[in-house]
């Protein structure tokens, strides 16, 4: 072999080691951070049965219903057994606080309105594992109350069972019928007919039981002056029409609304003040050759519109447009350019950049707007370039520090910790250690203020409800809590046990655990800009 092949062979050699070495750390890397993301997933479930544990320890029923929902959402794929035991003690908790045997004076009108919500939450929760356990669980938690309840409860509840009971459909079809009936009888809801075709698919013997006892119950409406069933005839009739629909029955209910209709007078012209003529123009339209179904529905053909020609189709106007006028004028072309050429810029977040982006921010007066045009730069280009990020980073940190003391300024801190974690910067959790002493000593306050502000406390804990200018801070704090738990997860546990009040204390770690569980948080996609031209 001569000297030159031995070399070439001795470089491809090289070559192909190279490569095999970087496919193989860069295959370890990824092995690496999947067992590292196993190992905070197994932390995450471990701290949420801790958490679970402790709930007994609570004195408000609220709470121990919302962090227990919170818990069971998050446990469900992971240990089904355990979360459906919890959901459980949620189920008591609820049927406690929507137990009113007495008129609701306004205070414990709040305090069942609460209750109220967390059961709709919690059943949505469930429904996303489970359908039948959820509409279980809904059926289960029925407000009992010697007095009857707001009609706006009562619909809202008749809404969401009946969006539960369409979930349930394909597997327990009997249920979702008897959920339908029950909703029959208190009026006619649009859900009811999405449950009718949803059932149609896979059941048709229950649908079509579904579907003759609608039309019976539209015997005995009136369909002039009632627009709740006007409209959900309509959506009825448009909706499930053969051959989708039983033919018969589809007939039943054209026929129906013919003898409405001649009943009232539409086989006669009438005078366009009459209250009728609306009605009459209404149930002609709705549907085409009624004839076909009903001959008599022939009286009522002086109602139809004589079909009219097509509109010229709106695009057509903009063919007929001379390219000139479609087409950007100069300075608009050069706006365009220069926009483009500065989301480039911000692409790559240089040196040269990020001093235009100083100067443009130091002209802005205000010092909100300046921390806030900054963050949101980062959040959308600071991963091109982490030294030029962690340098609007501190620009932002200098206007706040500089800010006066309160809300404003303990928000901004907030999310200042929050980028710096973002960027896995030891800084985020320092921001937070300094801020936690104030924030307790707010609870503490607020506490002492209770239902002089607002009311903070119920059944002598923290409510959660985000209430007052301390609730919405906290708020804040749970929403993002996965910035900090991805920034380093134990050192974010450690400071949520620092909080004062055991049940906030329990909270922050529901949501820690829960941020993990959710996956490490995303920067802000890029907006298309302005003009520019996908």
């Amino acid at each position: 072999m001569s000297r030159k092949k031995a070399q070439k062979g001795q470089r491809l050699f090289a070559i192909l080691i190279l490569m095999f070495a970087v496919v193989y750390s860069s295959a370890y890397a990824q092995t690496q951070q999947d067992d590292n993301n196993a190992a905070l997933r197994e932390k995450a479930f471990s701290l949420l049965e801790s958490v679970a544990g402790q709930l007994n320890t609570l004195q408000s029923g609220e709470n121990r219903a919302r962090l227990g929902a919170n818990i069971v959402d998050s446990l469900w794929k992971h240990d089904e057994k355990r979360a459906r035991a919890l959901l459980l003690l949620v189920q008591e908790d609820i049927n406690a606080g929507l137990d009113v045997k007495k008129k609701l004076d306004q205070t414990d009108e709040h305090t069942f309105m609460v209750f109220s919500k967390l059961r709709v939450d919690t059943a949505e929760r469930i429904a996303k594992y489970d359908g039948e356990a959820a509409l279980e669980f809904f059926q289960a938690t029925v407000p009992r109350s010697d007095k009857p309840l707001p009609e706006y409860l009562l619909y809202n509840e008749r809404e969401l069972e009946l969006r539960l009971a369409r979930q349930v459909a394909a597997i327990n079809p009997d249920a979702a019928l008897k959920v339908a009936r029950k909703s029959l009888d208190q009026g006619f809801s649009s859900d009811v007919v999405a449950l009718l075709t949803q059932l149609n698919n896979k059941h048709k013997g229950q649908a079509l039981v579904l579907y003759k006892e609608i039309v019976q119950k539209l015997r005995d409406v009136d369909f002039v002056s009632n627009w709740e069933v006007r409209s959900f005839v309509e959506t009825l009739a448009q909706s499930f029409k053969p051959p989708a629909a039983d033919a018969a029955t589809f007939r039943e209910l054209v026929v129906l609304l013919t003898s409405n209709a001649l009943i009232h007078g539409c086989a006669n012209k009438m005078d366009e003040l009459d209250e009728r003529v609306d009605f009459c123009q209404w149930v002609t339209a709705l549907v085409p050759r009624m004839q076909t179904f009903d001959p008599r529905a022939a009286k009522l053909k002086h109602w139809t519109q004589d079909d009219q020609p097509e509109e010229q189709s709106g695009s057509n106007f903009y063919l007929t447009e001379s390219v000139h006028d479609l087409t950007p004028n100069d300075t608009t072309r050069r706006q365009m350019i220069a926009q483009r050429d500065f989301y480039e810029k911000l692409r790559t977040l240089d040196e040269g950049t990020v001093a235009e982006i100083e100067r443009s921010i130091n002209a802005i007066e205000d010092p909100e707007q300046r921390v806030e045009v900054l963050m949101e730069l980062f959040r959308q280009y600071g991963g091109n370039n982490p030294k030029a990020a962690l340098k609007l980073l501190s620009q932002a940190s200098d206007i706040i520090d500089r800010m006066k003391p309160g809300q404003t300024q303990t928000r901004a801190q907030i999310g200042l910790a929050m980028m710096y974690c973002l960027e896995k910067n030891d800084r985020g959790l320092s921001i937070m250690e300094s801020l936690l002493p104030k924030l307790n000593e707010l609870v503490d306050v607020a506490a002492k203020l209770d239902r002089y502000d607002t009311r903070y406390l119920r059944d002598g804990e923290w409510n959660m409800s985000a209430n007052g200018a301390v609730g919405e801070l906290l708020t804040i704090l749970a929403q993002n809590a996965g910035y900090f738990a991805w920034c380093d997860f134990d050192r974010a546990v450690s400071l949520a046990a620092r909080f004062d009040r055991p049940e906030i204390r329990l909270m922050a770690q529901v949501k820690l655990a829960q941020g993990i569980l959710a996956g490490p948080p995303k920067r802000v996609q890029q907006p298309t800009p302005p003009f520019f031209p996908r």
